[in-house]
């Protein structure tokens, strides 16, 4: 079986691209939209021009994930909605993202009208090469989460170390610092390798102390056998469903 591809990426950039993509391989771009004009971070005010341009310098090995705009994360019905969603599938485009992140906000409930709008919007996004990632918060239960994502063919995004692994070829995942969890020991880190071997794409962001250092064990661990107990330490509750300075 043929190894997974794996880009992992800091919290954010630090220093330039061309440092940070020399130790990562993927960077999101999180989008603002205001009066026609496009911002993404963490450059301020970039064209399609500029957007092109960080493509050319970060190297065609490295991954951009555009993080969709404020707008998109409610999504009602409005002019505002169809700019930014126009706007986020230009960015998309410039960058040649093979990622687009549509995190929603606590308004966004499993509610009838909110998933036939979340539908629609999947829908409007939607990109040949592109994967469109959910991120949701608010009242939406892990396991509801990822039958509602497998259905609208989106991929969901998660913490392995809360809620566990979706099915599915490809994960996205968000490795979160939390409480006194500044770091990641070499057992959880091992376990989720293991857990991972069998996907086609992965992408992880590593928000906590020492990215670098967590992608490169993670990246080390993914080329190595898996060990028989490891994947006890990450439990997948989703699997079942039907669906620092050194971040420099």
């Amino acid at each position: 079986m043929a190894s997974p591809r794996v880009h992992i990426a800091a919290r954010e950039l630090k220093g330039s691209l061309s440092s940070y993509a020399s130790k990562f391989g993927l960077l999101e771009l999180h989008l603002t939209v205001q009066a026609g004009e496009t911002a993404a971070s963490p450059r301020t005010n970039p064209t399609l021009k500029t957007l092109r341009s960080w493509r050319k310098e970060a190297g065609p090995a490295f991954e951009f994930c555009i993080v969709a705009p404020e707008g998109l994360r409610a999504p009602r019905p409005s002019d505002q909605l169809n700019r930014e969603a126009d706007a986020t599938l230009a960015a998309v485009d410039a960058v040649q993202a093979r990622t687009l992140l549509l995190p929603t906000g606590s308004d966004c409930t499993p509610s009838p009208v909110w998933r036939d709008r979340l539908a629609k919007l999947v829908d409007r996004l939607r990109r040949d090469g592109t994967q469109i990632i959910w991120e949701p918060s608010g009242l939406w239960e892990a396991e509801q989460a990822a039958v509602f994502a497998k259905k609208l063919g989106m991929v969901l995004c998660c913490d392995p170390f809360q809620s566990g692994v979706p099915q599915g070829p490809v994960a996205y995942l968000r490795l979160r610092a939390l409480g006194e969890t500044r770091t990641f020991s070499d057992e959880r880190i091992q376990a989720l390798a293991d857990e991972l071997r069998d996907r086609r794409e992965v992408y992880v962001v590593v928000e906590a102390p020492r990215a670098l250092a967590t992608a490169q064990a993670l990246g080390v661990m993914m080329n190595q056998p898996a060990r028989a107990a490891a994947s006890t330490v990450v439990v997948s509750r989703l699997a079942g469903a039907n669906a620092s300075d050194e971040e420099e």
